[in-house]
């Protein structure tokens, strides 16, 4: 794939990432991985690009990614507590990712430099789900990745690359004005909507808002837009190599994006557009892999990897909207939006054949993901559960130009009466108990959790392509 084409694929699409904080150019993919001498590694492994053929290497990389999710939605009785049948949601989303860049490797050392447009997190867009995200969307672009490798002994290589990044996010979602009355008579859950009690996710209640975010270092704090990428590989006997590398922001604190608030006044409300300004604060997640690989009969190569990411720390984002036209009206001016995910682990295991000059070289993979979201805590806004996972990859080369093309499927177990966390009736006790602090009800609103249910039956599948280009100058 020429790189004009694989920029102008990532331009036109957009992608549900499979798995929070995976980079879809390595992360599963066959020939990639932590221990996989593959230039897409400067940001998960630079210690793995040491063992590149030594000269230069020329790359451009895009994924293209399907994501479809399902949705059997459970709804609540305000009056009772009971469930019953809620709308069924089918939903998906398509787009791509791009990388190009270059690397030089002399079998002592090795350096890199590159740039990527990462596919984005975004979440399905349906009026079924809308007080969970109505399309919500982030995305990373890495404006440049520079990276470094040594190989201290014959045994030891250790590499480390900085990237700086740009992100924006768009976040979006209905909040249920009279879900947050609780049971007060004017403007409640028992109150008019059109000639009728409001009651739950009613449309007339409903209140729209969109958040536009940017953090860019331009305007920021240079080191809060840095990546840090540390990695070491380590040769046993037998042709045995073993690998770490771990991924984390510089700003290992909270992260500030700052941007603009859009807030539509729910229709019994007048249906006024509000505008103000908006301070989100949350954390950003880190990566933890490791890897191994070494030779089986037949020529081949069994590869082993695990990768951690700690995304527990990044859970609730904490929405802030301020502005003359927000100021006097319900607008909350703190909205905190938690997205239940937890830390995770994906295991996979694999069988390549080594890079030894062939013309065709092949290999699978097959893995398990812990899930980054408990059952209890699904949602539209972050569906991520339980999932199998499966890859294939061939390559081709002529004379010195490499193709690889690689496909990943993602299965997730079906999640049955999720999302249990999400509870509208702590809401309702909370409020009509005037927020009282030692109240049970109220911690679950002070968490975030007292929004309409999220309780339902969860599917989703991914489908996820890679083409890799290469190039080597001797």
């Amino acid at each position: 794939m020429p790189w004009p084409a694989a920029l102008a694929i990532a331009a036109t699409a957009s992608v549900v990432r499979a798995s929070p904080a995976d980079a879809p150019a390595t992360d599963g993919a066959v020939f990639a991985g932590v221990t996989g001498a593959d230039p897409a590694n400067a940001t998960a492994n630079p210690a793995a690009l040491l063992r590149l053929v030594p000269g230069w290497h020329v790359f451009a990389i895009s994924t293209v990614s399907y994501d479809r999710v399902g949705v059997d939605r459970q709804v609540i009785d305000p009056a009772t507590g009971a469930r019953r049948a809620g709308p069924a949601i089918t939903d998906s989303t398509i787009g791509a990712g791009a990388t190009i860049g270059f690397a030089t490797a002399t079998g002592r050392s090795m350096f890199a430099a590159l740039t990527s447009l990462r596919p984005p997190d975004e979440t399905i867009d349906d009026p079924g789900v809308a007080d969970q995200t109505r399309g919500s969307r982030t995305r990373r672009f890495d404006w440049g990745t520079i990276a470094g490798g040594y190989r201290l002994t014959s045994r030891l290589h250790l590499g480390l690359s900085i990237t700086l990044t740009n992100r924006r996010q768009v976040i979006r979602y209905a909040r249920d004005t009279a879900l947050a009355a609780g049971n007060d008579p004017t403007r409640g859950v028992g109150s008019d909507c059109g000639g009728a009690a409001c009651g739950l996710e009613n449309p007339r209640a409903r209140e729209l808002w969109r958040i536009d975010l940017a953090h860019s270092p331009l305007d920021d704090d240079l080191f809060d837009n840095v990546v840090l990428a540390v990695g070491g590989m380590v040769r046993l006997p037998a042709g045995v190599w073993l690998g770490v590398a771990a991924e984390r922001p510089w700003q290992y604190g909270r992260l500030t994006m700052s941007g603009d608030a859009t807030v539509i006044q729910a229709p019994r409300d007048g249906g006024a557009t509000l505008h103000g300004q908006a301070v989100v604060y949350q954390r950003l997640p880190e990566v933890i892999r490791f890897g191994g690989r070494g030779p089986i009969t037949g020529g081949w190569e069994v590869t082993a990897e695990l990768r951690m990411r700690r995304l527990a720390r990044t859970e609730l984002v904490d929405v802030r909207v301020f502005g003359a036209e927000l100021a006097g009206t319900d607008v909350p001016e703190i909205d905190l939006r938690p997205t239940g995910v937890s830390d995770t682990v994906a295991i996979e295991l694999g069988a390549e054949q080594p890079d030894r000059g062939q013309r065709w070289r092949g290999g699978a993979r097959l893995g398990f993901d812990t899930g980054a979201v408990p059952d209890q805590r699904i949602s539209a806004r972050a569906p991520w559960g339980r999932q199998l996972t499966a890859a294939l990859g061939a390559q081709l080369r002529v004379d010195r130009w490499t193709l690889q093309l690689g496909y990943r499927f993602d299965w997730q177990l079906p999640v049955t009466g999720g999302g249990g966390a999400y509870d509208p009736l702590a809401m309702i006790a909370c409020t009509d108990a005037a927020f009282d602090y030692d109240l049970p009800a109220c911690a679950a609103v002070r968490a975030g959790y007292g929004t309409s249910t999220a309780a339902g039956d969860y599917t989703r599948q991914s489908h996820t392509l890679r083409v890799a280009l290469g190039f080597v100058l001797p």
